[in-house]
């Protein structure tokens, strides 16, 4: 069995020893190119660890290419990058890795959230900026409570805000949050966190 890492870095040695128990193994760094030594890879992975940032976009001719691929698994929690029915179709089991980074994530989505907050995008010299909106006291909406809408819940608690939640799979147990209907939490919310994967469903129109 093949395994093909690709990444934009040099995968660390201990990655590498423990791919290698597990069978051949090759990785490709930087960004995709479709050269003869690349196709020569792809060709015959079995098992291919997918990075967005070194592919970009999977779509059907990169799949083409990958004549013998059984498994893509993708280094992100989201597949919005992979043309994921045209590799149902070709019998390859996907899966992603959900939730991998949502505390790093949370806690992006935070910083701007301040940085709009405090007008920290502002020119310092514009005496007209203000630099008092309290977040503590606010209300806080987070639309799709997986783990990064869960992971931005428990952060809000820290700056003492009251965060409302929606998701069309709720089951009421949430300590941190409290769940309430879409319209009612926009309605609410002085801050909202749209935390949904991209897909028809969601893309903006």
């Amino acid at each position: 069995m093949l395994i093909t890492l690709t990444s934009t870095h040099i995968p660390k040695r201990a990655e590498i020893n423990a791919l290698k128990l597990l069978g051949k193994f090759r990785y490709l760094s930087g960004k995709f190119q479709n050269t003869e030594s690349n196709r020569k890879i792809l060709e015959k992975t079995e098992v291919l660890l997918a990075n967005p940032r070194y592919f970009g976009y999977i779509d059907k001719t990169i799949l083409d290419i990958c004549k013998h691929l059984k498994y893509l698994s993708l280094m992100s929690s989201g597949y919005n990058w992979v043309d994921i029915n045209y590799a149902k179709r070709k019998g390859i089991m996907v899966s992603t890795a959900k939730g991998g980074s949502s505390q790093s994530v949370a806690e992006y989505a935070w910083t701007l959230a301040l940085a709009l907050a405090k007008n920290l995008t502002k020119k310092k010299q514009d005496k007209a900026v203000s630099l008092n909106m309290e977040i503590s006291g606010k209300n806080v909406g987070v639309i799709g409570y997986g783990q990064i809408g869960k992971a931005i819940a428990k952060i809000g608690k820290g700056f003492g805000v009251k965060v409302y939640y929606y998701s069309r799979s709720h089951d009421g147990s949430s300590k941190i949050a409290t769940y309430i209907s879409k319209s009612s939490l926009l309605k609410k919310s002085d801050i909202i966190f749209i935390c949904l994967p991209l897909t028809k469903l969601t893309r903006p129109h």
